[in-house]
């Protein structure tokens, strides 16, 4: 395959990797994925493999699990049905059977004691797919160098438990301690 065809090939591919993450919720199938890549399902499966590393169905399950660890660990209020019907599953029992097996834990194990330490090694295989989804020979961008006047900046730092980084915000709009 030349560098022109590869380049389409990568191309159709990257809708498809923007469909999934914008789609999550939605019940996926090879048969939809392979129409937004203008591929034949057999086909679309082995490109996109060989050009990720994963197959479609590992991608958009990490991905499920990644929005499902944040929204359990950041968004307490939500009930695990909502987070699971919010990641694409029909009920909350497939979505515990299949976090449990993927991440070590059960979801509502996670939400009371998140372990990012685990959880990290598990997202090496989102993070090999993001790594390449980066052309091979980027060109050669302008760049332009702006001038402007000094700007006062804000900074906040939070250190402590990431439940409680709203409380800071807030803290430090109100102008309490």
């Amino acid at each position: 395959m030349n560098r022109v065809d590869s380049d389409k090939y990568r191309e159709r591919l990257h809708r498809v990797l923007d469909y999934i993450d914008t789609n999550l919720e939605r019940k996926l199938t090879l048969d939809q994925l392979s129409g937004i890549a203008a591929f034949l399902k057999y086909h679309f499966q082995r490109q996109f493999t060989k050009l990720f590393g994963i197959s479609p169905h590992t991608y958009i399950r990490w991905c499920r699990f990644k929005r499902a660890a944040h929204l359990l660990a950041f968004r307490t209020e939500r009930p695990v049905t909502e987070i699971a019907l919010n990641c694409g599953y029909e009920s909350p029992e497939p979505f515990t059977r299949a976090f449990r097996k993927s991440v070590g834990r059960s979801p509502s194990a996670f939400r009371q004691a998140p372990r990012w330490d685990s959880w990290n090694s598990q997202q090496k295989l989102l993070s090999a797919v993001n790594g390449r989804q980066m052309k091979s020979e980027p060109g050669q961008k302008q760049v332009d160098i702006v001038e402007f006047e000094n700007t006062k900046i804000a900074v906040l730092t939070h250190r402590g438990d990431p439940k409680l980084t709203g409380n800071g915000l807030r803290n430090a709009a109100t102008g309490n301690p």
